[in-house]
């Protein structure tokens, strides 16, 4: 018998199962690494979606809280009162841009897709309409009035108007404060933030912001 063609065979073998194994451990360390960076993939994408979706909240409330505060007072409100709101309503306001009677409305635009919160101004009768942020998921809109219609920085002193979303034409010149609510979504991920905006010249006191 010829030892040597059996020592032959069995370094074949041998180099045949270590190739198998050595193939087996590259599969599973693949398979390994190719898990690890979808994990590494899907965390990222999940942070990136979440800070748009922040981001987009953010600047909703940073635009209505701004414009809101710059509002000018119109002295065409209820009996000949002065006042910085046209109309308010649950998740929609139209604010005086100048005291000639030039507005500002904001509201969720729902034919849009996906929503979005636009800003339609009208100056000297001519409107153009302007997309804020897309995908707006709730506006919410709690209106305060300061005490005895006079201007009153304590928030204490604030009460909601009879409807608390809803003010009446008799309440607009009082309102002093808005709490505002609004939610966003953007790639599946929603982010609802909150702010209390003080109207700087509402109640009127004679002098504008």
């Amino acid at each position: 018998m010829d030892t040597s063609c059996v020592r032959r065979s069995r370094r074949a073998g041998s180099a045949l199962i270590e190739l198998l194994v050595a193939m087996l451990i590259s599969a599973l360390i693949g398979a390994a690494m190719t898990t690890l960076v979808q994990a590494a993939c899907g965390g990222r994408a999940t942070v990136l979606g979440e800070e748009s979706a922040l981001q987009a909240a953010r600047l909703t409330l940073e635009t209505l809280s701004d414009d809101l505060r710059n509002a000018q007072p119109y002295p065409g409100g209820t009996g000949g009162q002065y006042e910085v709101l046209q109309g308010a309503c649950p998740s929609a306001f139209i604010i005086y841009l100048d005291g000639s009677g030039d507005t500002a409305s904001y509201y969720i635009d729902g034919t849009q897709t996906p929503p979005a919160l636009v800003v339609k101004r009208t100056i000297s009768g001519t409107a153009t309409v302007t997309t804020l942020v897309r995908g707006i998921s709730l506006v919410s809109l709690t209106y305060y009035v300061s005490s005895g219609g006079a201007y009153n920085g304590a928030s204490t002193s604030w009460t909601t108007t009879a409807n608390p979303n809803a003010p009446t034409a008799a309440e607009l010149p009082n309102i002093g404060a808005i709490y505002i609510v609004a939610g966003v979504s953007v790639g599946g991920y929603v982010r609802t933030m909150s702010t209390t905006v003080r109207l700087r010249n509402g109640p009127y006191n004679g002098l504008t912001g």
